[in-house]
């Protein structure tokens, strides 16, 4: 931008960030799964600088599913089948405060829409990057008999997690890994099994048992040891 002052003529440079056109796989939703992004008046125009995705027919402006939006917001799915037997997706709220619960709730899925600076939301600068991470559990409902009390909920914890890098737009999501176990053992008596958590990957010194439990960040290696007693 070049402008005239009393000194003379000026310039300054003044950028805007560019958002990228949502695609239209990311905005390929189904109808209950679209969270409403913006006001109900809000125009395309508007709704895209968002990063949001629009329906023209009929007009609707919603979220995109998974993602860390612009305007500092989780937008994530939890699927009721994540656990075996499956969870109850209407009792799970965050860690952190029990009042942020998902916006929408089924018996197969449950949609959170949650602020980046609420819920008990932690915030983690690593040199350029901050990291948002983000709590659920669900509550154990339980029912008191006279043999004791039973549950038919296993506890469930998800640590949901934003990284804002300068410079590129990133997506909220988890992966679930399945272990690969060597063969099978075969073999009579008694024996006992022990775990230790190494402080490096030389295995030099290990944490404590009363150090338990012990808060990793996400993606930072964390090193086991199993031993066969």
């Amino acid at each position: 931008v070049i402008y005239m002052t009393d000194g003379g003529k000026k310039e300054a440079q003044v950028s805007c960030p560019v958002v990228t056109p949502r695609s239209e796989q990311e905005c390929n939703l189904p109808s209950e799964y679209r969270l409403p992004c913006g006001s109900s008046s809000i125009s395309q125009t508007r709704c895209l600088s968002m990063g949001c995705c629009f329906n023209k027919h009929p007009p609707a402006c919603y979220y995109p599913m998974d993602e860390c939006t612009i305007d500092r917001h989780m937008i994530f799915s939890v699927p009721a089948s994540l656990t075996d037997p499956p969870l109850s997706p209407a009792l799970l709220v965050a860690a952190n405060n029990a009042t942020c619960k998902p916006l929408r709730a089924t018996t197969k899925y449950a949609l959170f829409n949650i602020p980046m600076d609420g819920c008990g939301t932690r915030r983690v600068v690593l040199g350029k990057t901050v990291v948002y991470m983000l709590e659920i559990t669900n509550v154990v409902q339980t029912v008191s008999l006279n043999y004791g009390t039973i549950t038919r909920d296993s506890p469930v914890r998800l640590l949901v997690e934003c990284r804002y890098v300068p410079g590129t737009v990133l997506s909220v999501g988890y992966v679930v890994k399945t272990p690969t176990f060597g063969p099978e053992i075969h073999t009579q008596g008694v024996f006992g099994v022990q775990l230790r958590i190494a402080k490096d990957a030389e295995y030099s010194s290990y944490y404590p048992q009363y150090h338990q439990p012990l808060h990793m960040l996400l993606g930072k290696p964390l090193h086991l040891e199993v031993r066969l007693l």
